[in-house]
Parts: C-alpha cells; sequence; structure tokens
C-alpha cells in the first residue's frame, strides 16, 4: 500500500516540477523585466504601495528561484567540495558537464569488436551482468572444525528486539538527505520533511517486516549506475558497478546496519580494521610498517604477499553468507531478514541514463547497500579463522614481533595482506588457504594482479616464489590502502603521490568557475585533507609542506597550482588565522 501511495505521489510530483521549476531561466528573465518596468514607473511618477509591494514580492520570487537553480546545480554536480549556497554555480555547472562526459559510454569493447549502437551496448551490458552475478549451482565445501568468535545471548536478543519509533526517526535525522535516490526517486530530505505523516505506515512496514521476515518484490528492484574504475574504460569489466536502492529498502537496511555495527566488534577479529567503531583504516598500515621496519632492523627474512581478490563484493556466495552467520551465532529470525535483504533482487544498469530490462542475481552483495560492509566483513572473517587455524597446526608461520605477537594476515574489507617467514611452506600455505577460501566463499583471487614482496629475503627466491604463485614481483616501499608500506618518511619522495594528487584536483579547477570565497572552502575542505591521511602517521618534511603551502597560495589567489608564483595580497599566516580574528579559516599544515 505505502509503495502504491509513493508511486501516484512521484507522478503527481513530476507534474508539479514541471509547472514550477521547468523554465526557471525564463521564469527569473520575465521576473527581472517586470522589476525593471516598475523601476521605470518609479523613476518617471512614483510607485504607489502596492507597486512597491508587487515590486518587493517579485524581487523574493527571483531570489528564491535564482537559490532554487544553485541548489539544482549543486545536486546535479554531486559535489562535496562546496557548500550549498557558496553561488559558484559556473563551477557546479562544469562539474555536471565533466561527470556527465565521464559516465557516457559512447563505445564498448566486446573481445576484437567494437560496439557503438545503443541496442548493442544495452544487450552487452546486460548479457555481462546477467553472468556476472550467476551463481554457480553446486555444493560448496564448509569451513567446519575451524573456530569462529560468537555472539552473546544479550547481543543476540537486541539484534532481534522489536523495531522502535525513535529508532527509525533517529535514522532518517543522521542520514544525508541528498544521496542520489533509487527506482523510487526519493531520498531522506522526503522522509525528514514529511515523518509527521509518514511514521504510522512506515512503523506499520517494519513491524511487519519484523513478524514475517518478507517484503512486496517491488522492494528489491534496484538500479546499478556505472562509475569508470579508469581513465577512458574500453570494457564492460573496467565499470565499478553501484547500487542506487529504493529508500523505503534502504531506511530498512539502515535500521538494520545500525544493529548489526554495535556487534561488530565481538564476531570480527582485531586483524580486520575496516567499517567497525574504534577501529582505524590506519591500524594495518601501521602494523605492516612497523614489521617491515622491525624486520630491516633485526635483519630477519619477511615475505608480504598482497593480495587482490576479482570482484570481491559481487562474487560472495549467499550460502556462505549464510553459513558464516550460523557459525558466529545469529540467531533464525536474524538469518531470515537477511535472506530477505541479500537474497532478493532485480537489477536494472542505468545506460547513459537509461535503464535496461531487468536482471536476476543469484550471489553478491549491493554496493551502497548499507548492510554490504558489515555482511562483507562477516564473509573475511572465514579467512581470518582459516588463517588462524593454519597457524596454529604449524602450516604457516607468521612473523614473530615477539613472544606473545605474530603477525600474519591483515585485512581491510578485500584488501588482504599476508606475512610471514620466507620458506617454501609458507607459500603452499598460503596458495592452499586462498584456493579453499574460493571454494567455500565464493571470493576468487586474481594471482596475476597480486603482488609478492620481501624484506632481507634474495632476488632468487622471491623470483621463484612469484612464479609459484603465479603473482606479479614487487619490492619496497609499496603502497596499502593508499598509504605506504616501508619508506623513508623524510625523504620528498615519499610524499609525491600527494603532492600529484593535489595537483591532479587543481588541473581540473578553473579561476572563472570558484569565487574566492568559493576557493577558501575547496583549499579547506579538500586540498587540506588530501595530506591528512599521511599525517596520521608520518611527519611531514619542511620541504614537501612548503611545496603544498605555495600550491594552495597560488590558487587562492589565482586559480591555479603553477608554479608561477602569484600575488598573495595578504600574508599567508594572516590567510590560516581564524575567521573571528580577521582571517580567512585556511588550515595551517604546519
Amino acid at each position: 500500500v505505502l509503495k502504491e501511495k509513493f508511486k501516484r505521489l512521484k507522478g503527481a510530483l513530476r507534474s508539479w516540477n514541471r509547472e514550477v521549476y521547468g523554465s526557471v531561466d525564463s521564469k527569473i528573465e520575465d521576473l527581472i523585466a517586470d522589476i525593471e518596468l516598475l523601476d521605470l514607473k518609479g523613476e518617471c511618477e512614483g510607485l504607489a504601495e502596492e507597486d512597491i509591494s508587487l515590486r518587493k514580492s517579485k524581487f523574493n520570487q527571483v531570489w528564491l528561484l535564482l537559490k532554487s537553480k544553485d541548489s539544482l546545480e549543486f545536486q546535479k554536480s554531486r559535489s562535496r567540495w562546496l557548500k550549498e549556497g557558496d553561488a559558484n554555480t559556473g563551477f557546479f555547472h562544469a562539474c555536471v558537464k565533466s561527470r556527465k562526459r565521464s559516465n557516457t559510454i559512447v563505445a564498448l569493447k566486446k573481445g576484437r569488436e567494437w560496439l557503438s549502437k545503443p541496442d548493442e551496448i544495452r544487450r552487452e551490458v546486460v548479457s555481462y551482468f546477467r553472468k556476472h552475478f550467476e551463481e554457480v549451482t553446486w555444493e560448496r565445501p564448509t569451513l567446519d572444525g575451524v573456530e569462529f568468535l560468537q555472539l552473546s545471548n544479550n547481543e543476540l536478543l537486541g539484534l532481534e528486539a522489536c523495531f522502535e519509533v525513535q529508532e527509525v526517526a533517529e535514522v532518517i535525522q543522521l542520514s544525508d538527505g541528498n544521496k542520489s535516490p533509487g527506482p523510487d526517486g526519493f531520498n531522506f530530505s522526503f522522509f525528514k520533511k514529511f515523518w509527521g505523516l509518514l511514521e504510522k505506515e512506515i512503523m506499520g512496514l517494519f513491524h511487519d517486516f519484523y513478524d514475517s521476515a518478507k517484503l512486496p518484490s517491488c522492494f528489491f528492484s534496484y538500479f546499478i549506475t556505472l562509475i569508470p574504475k579508469v581513465l577512458s574504460p574500453q570494457e564492460i569489466c573496467e565499470f565499478r558497478p553501484i547500487s542506487l536502492l529504493g529508500s523505503l529498502y534502504k531506511l530498512l537496511s539502515k535500521v538494520l546496519a545500525n544493529r548489526l555495527g554495535k556487534v561488530m566488534n565481538s564476531i570480527i577479529s582485531t586483524n580486520q580494521s575496516a567499517f567497525i567503531k574504534g577501529r582505524h583504516l590506519a591500524d594495518g598500515v601501521l602494523v605492516a610498517n612497523e614489521v617491515v621496519d622491525l624486520a630491516k632492523r633485526s635483519k630477519r627474512d619477511c615475505l608480504v604477499f598482497k593480495v587482490d581478490f576479482e570482484k570481491a563484493y559481487d562474487s560472495v556466495s549467499w550460502s556462505f553468507l549464510d553459513y558464516m552467520l550460523r557459525r558466529v551465532g545469529f540467531g533464525e529470525k536474524w538469518r531470515a531478514w537477511m535472506k530477505t535483504c541479500v537474497c532478493n533482487g532485480k537489477l536494472s544498469v542505468l545506460v547513459n541514463g537509461c535503464p535496461t530490462e531487468e536482471v536476476n542475481i543469484s550471489r553478491g552483495l549491493k554496493q551502497g547497500d548499507p548492510l554490504a560492509p558489515f555482511l562483507f566483513l562477516l564473509v573475511a572473517e572465514g579467512l581470518t579463522a582459516l588463517s588462524k587455524r593454519a597457524v596454529s597446526l604449524g602450516f604457516f608461520k607468521g612473523f614473530q614481533v615477539n613472544p606473545e605477537v605474530m603477525v600474519s594476515l591483515l585485512q581491510y574489507a578485500d584488501d588482504t595482506l599476508f606475512i610471514g617467514d620466507a620458506c617454501v611452506e609458507n607459500l603452499w600455505a598460503m596458495k592452499a588457504m586462498l584456493r579453499w577460501f574460493e571454494f567455500v566463499s565464493g571470493l576468487k583471487v586474481n594471482f596475476s594482479k597480486s603482488c609478492l614482496m620481501g624484506v632481507n629475503v634474495s632476488s632468487s627466491f622471491l623470483q621463484g616464489a612469484a612464479s609459484f604463485l603465479h603473482c606479479k614481483l614487487g619490492s619496497l616501499p609499496f603502497i596499502y590502502l593508499g598509504l605506504p608500506v616501508g619508506a623513508n618518511p623524510r625523504l620528498a619522495t615519499t610524499w609525491e603521490p600527494v603532492i600529484k594528487t593535489i595537483e591532479k584536483r587543481l588541473f581540473s579547477w578553473r579561476n572563472r568557475y570558484v569565487s574566492l570565497g568559493g576557493r577558501v572552502v575547496l583549499i579547506n575542505s579538500v586540498l587540506a585533507s588530501i595530506p591528512v591521511f599521511y599525517l596520521l602517521f608520518i611527519k611531514i618534511p619542511l620541504k614537501v609542506r612548503m611545496t603544498i603551502v605555495r600550491m594552495q597560495r597560488n590558487f587562492l589567489w589565482g586559480g591555479t597550482s603553477s608554479d608561477k608564483s602569484k600575488i598573495a595580497w595578504v600574508s599567508w599566516k594572516d590567510v590560516c588565522r581564524p575567521k573571528v580574528e580577521g582571517g580567512l579559516g585556511v588550515r595551517d599544515l604546519k
């Protein structure tokens, strides 16, 4: 019933949008023309009280329409760098055009053949995703005999408690209202505005789901938008599929994800550092750096194997996910809820803005589903437990930091590092663990993109090991989770990726698009935040800091990052002062 009401409302809103906002520019021009006529009348004979009121009303309408136009450009641009209301409409419009160019598929390569006709491209996309999300039917092996962390009874009771109004309302209020909507066209701004009217029916939907673990099939239809993974994608596999879910399903998923997030610390091992409160992305990088540094100082050999999983989220076996839920102690009700949310769905791929025919799916997690990150951690915990078992049985030997601590595996979602002694036994163990994990979970390792590095290991052993694993041979330093491992923090070359990222971002910005105030916002929200990742655990060298400051200063006063110095009308020290003290509030890297 609620879904049908949303469907009717969507049609009415379309008509209203055409009537009110269908021709904003022409309405602004008409209003300005009316104001100019009133001004001319005022100069000639003066204005009566009703004329003054009429002029004021038309002036207010102009500002309202200008604000609406600015907001529309902001939404289309999907830019988070500027706050809405900065009036950088030219910049937003440029973002819209840039996004449209990058997201438009003009042609696709299929084998040696190029497809350029719209119908051919759509057929190829549908065919690819039909195979991509199709599960091969066979009885997978299990991880019986491997030990897992367990939920407590109190945690289980909290997960399966009745849904409360306050719980749902809090999720709505804390959600970003400007995220891209799904097939129904509604986002969370709509729920925030009309929660008083919607509360009763939405809570009825939640209570029905609680009792039956079922939802109407229309709730599971969603769009997939294709995001290029490379600069000029040629094949469909070079796009990343991101799910655009219906608003009601996304609300339900967020509520369930909030509950699940509260218990993840109890069931996910500490070597996994993704998505869990109290754990940080840099944790794994810090540990990896400490291990490499210790190996160098103690002159001990150490192997580091960086694993690349092929389409990790899209390959998850639903049966293995349910197996993992059961093994860590989830109850029948929660498992039924997860089966309803995960193991249903029909997707339509947006090709140049138009949805294709629907495709049934039988495996994978939806990238964009609030539940997906936590559920993937549960799947990845299978590899963690498998590696612990291998270590306890002596099949795999990690790097011994001290008598109490051994590091063998680091994980951040699908970004995985095996760390251990440089010996043949470890090579066999890693290969066996990854193959077995592929059989049980569906996650396939792309060995050709995986990379093997060594510390104090002979080149002949590394070459033979890389040949055995069919992987690439890398060297120190290497990048893990966007941060350097094994690098000298005092060298300027360590910071080259940061400098290049800033240059790349600045290259796309132009003075004619962004006002001075907008450039201040961009420096604070983008440029100053790029080095923060590195600054989490590396002290920035003076030379690098001065280079970044110069780029920021040139952009602020000239709109470019060129080496040619711009006239600085105010000292950088004053620019970095808080606004209450007369500065511009730019963050000082020092």
